[in-house]
Parts: structure tokens; sequence; C-alpha cells
């Protein structure tokens, strides 16, 4: 009887694996400029507004964004003013549904985890540029 439970708690493992790895998100990745003149709102951000206006700036323009369907253990990369990159590595999902990620900037030396949860979003103070400062807007949605 022994014998027969061992091949069975792997399958089982197995099987709960292979369902995670199934699980979809769609990961939006966004490259914000804020500033502190003016009041200015890129129309692309309003899902974003109460967020954002949380901050200590006043205006806020799409630079870049990029979104795509990712699963477990996936990299998404994206450049951003400066030449560097921001690195988001799917970490698995957390109990109650969110995406846990790892965000990596290999030029600042930041690496940093998170739990983003479903239909949410991270937003990540970057470096300074142009007279204001980079935001970077992680955003996961469940398919």
């Amino acid at each position: 009887m022994r014998l027969l439970t061992i091949p069975l708690l792997l399958a089982t493992c197995l099987i709960a694996d292979s369902a995670l790895a199934e699980e979809q998100f769609k990961m939006s990745i966004r490259v914000i400029h804020a500033t502190k003149s003016g009041q200015r709102l890129d129309p692309s951000l309003m899902d974003l507004k109460a967020d954002l206006a949380q901050l200590a700036f006043t205006s806020f323009k799409l630079l870049d964004g990029h979104s795509k369907t990712v699963f477990d253990r996936e990299v998404v990369a994206l450049e951003f003013p400066g030449s560097r990159w921001l690195e988001v590595r799917t970490q698995g999902v957390a109990k109650d549904g969110g995406l846990k990620i790892s965000l990596k900037v290999r030029d600042l030396k930041f690496k940093a985890k998170a739990k983003v949860g479903a239909g949410s979003t991270v937003l990540l103070g970057g470096p300074p540029h142009q007279g204001g400062s980079i935001i970077l807007a992680v955003t996961a949605t469940k398919l």
C-alpha cells in the first residue's frame, strides 16, 4: 500500500503544477513621465487616475507601454528612458489569485518582489527624467 501512495502523491503534485502553469494573465507594463508642471493626465492613463493622484506629481504622460499574455516563470522586458531595461518575471499565483512577480532594473541595481492583485497595478518610482521622474506601472489581469 505504501508503494502505491508515493506514485499517487507524485501524480497529484504534477497535476497541480500543470494547472498552475496553465493560468494566464495579461500583463501590461507602462512607462510614465511624471512632473509637477501643470495638471495633465494622459487619456490612456485614466484607469490609474486614483493611484497616480496619490503621488507627489501633477502631470502624467504615457511614454511607452507593452502588454503580453504570460504564464508562470516568464520574463517580460521593456526599455525605458536612459537606455535602462525593466525585467518583470512571473513567480506563480498567490493564494488570493494575484500574480507574484519580481522586478529588476540592472543598471540601477534595483530588485523587488511584489504581488499584483487581479486587475490591479503596482507603481514603481523610477529615476529622474526631464524635470520629473519615470514611473513604471505593472498591471495584471487574470484571463
